[in-house]
């Protein structure tokens, strides 16, 4: 089992649970004690998790900004409209990437194109497109992050890296002039690298709140994303200020 696969168990263990103890993970995953020590030090020097006395503790701000259904509600009309003017940048015969977040997973009720492939790693998101009679749908492999609602991992990566899209759409945690887009999860953010090298257009759909704002796990420079999509409620100096950077497109 590669380390990136079991991160993701242990933050599906500490999603049932406050906290788990070294030997509840290694019985779990049934590897030593050692290696789930050492797993657990790297996950807190990236700020996943907090040390306890025998095992760990996930960190509130890192399981906030993972939880799905917390995060699904929050913005939920400016959600809305940017998830409006995303999906009618999808043209017919498109071979599109959906990222999985909270905002991305809105977008499928309002696609209008025909023939389109939408390549994603979130079941919220196939679930929306299995009836669509005009989308040829591609779900990607891995391992489930319960929390969060998605699929990552080392083989979620491998297959992204195989195949072309056309258009690539993203939510993010934060948005910095200096940091870029960043994800709370690292396992998240290595999807979302990797998809971005692999699109010929890349969007990034993010509510005003998200402004000026950084998360753990940097996922690229603003100037490497082809756009911004945001909400009509950012002040006029931050669209100002991002539009140095890239094009932004305002939902209304």
């Amino acid at each position: 089992m590669y380390e990136e696969e079991r991160k993701i168990k242990i933050l599906n263990q500490l999603n049932y649970e406050t906290s788990v103890s070294v030997q509840e993970l290694s019985n779990l995953l049934n590897v030593s004690s050692s290696t789930i020590r050492r797993d657990l030090t790297n996950m807190e020097k990236n700020g996943v998790i907090k040390r306890t006395h025998g095992g760990a503790m996930v960190v509130k701000d890192v399981a906030d900004n993972l939880n799905y259904d917390s995060k699904k509600i929050k913005n939920y009309d400016l959600k809305i409209k940017i998830a409006q003017l995303a999906a009618k940048q999808i043209n017919d015969g498109d071979i599109i990437s959906l990222n999985s977040s909270t905002i991305t997973s809105l977008m499928p009720q309002f696609i209008t194109a025909k023939n389109f492939t939408v390549i994603t790693n979130s079941l919220n998101i196939a679930t929306s497109l299995k009836t669509n009679e005009q989308c040829n749908l591609i779900l990607l492999g891995g391992l489930y992050m319960k929390s969060a609602e998605t699929i990552e991992g080392p083989m979620t990566v491998s297959q992204i890296k195989t195949m072309r899209y056309s258009k690539s759409f993203f939510g993010a945690n934060g948005i910095d002039p200096a940091f870029g887009f960043s994800s709370a999860s690292e396992l998240e953010s290595a999807s979302k690298i990797a998809t971005i090298n692999q699109s010929t257009t890349s969007y990034f759909l993010c509510e005003n709140t998200k402004f000026n704002r950084t998360s753990l796990h940097k996922i690229c420079d603003l100037n490497k994303v082809n756009y911004l999509i945001t909400d009509d409620e950012a002040k006029i100096e931050d669209i100002e200020l991002y539009s140095t950077y890239l094009p932004i497109l305002v939902a209304k």
